[in-house]
């Protein structure tokens, strides 16, 4: 999970055209994501909030834990390769993130399911 924040040099609709309609594109092409969400946060709850502008949903397969290869199309195969959609990721989010002010979560997610009777 990734807590955005717009940097200084952009301003908000330029910063949500960036975020939301290049790099979606550039994210799901590259990521063998298993979901990815944008939420947009509109206002803050109280006065003291940061100002968080995005939260940014990201499920990899379990792969990806202890390797980051897997998460780069092709990357698991060719350190080349890996290299090469790393630095296009890089490049693409560094036009819309401050990585100075840049939180990262990594959580889990599980399907529960009742047992039938």
């Amino acid at each position: 999970m990734a807590v955005l924040q717009i940097p200084d040099w952009l301003d908000e609709p330029e910063w949500r055209q960036r975020w939301q309609d290049r790099h979606s594109w550039v994210a799901i092409s590259i990521h063998p994501h298993l979901e990815y969400i944008q939420n947009r946060v509109l206002r803050a709850l109280t006065p003291e909030a940061p100002p968080i502008a995005g939260i940014g949903e990201e499920a990899f397969p379990l792969e990806g834990l202890h390797d980051e290869r897997p998460l780069f199309r092709g990357g698991e195969k060719s350190e080349a390769k890996f290299k090469e959609l790393y630095e296009i990721m890089y490049e693409d989010a560094s036009r819309f993130i401050d990585f100075g002010k840049l939180d990262m979560l990594v959580s889990s997610q599980f399907d529960l399911v009742r047992p039938v009777r």
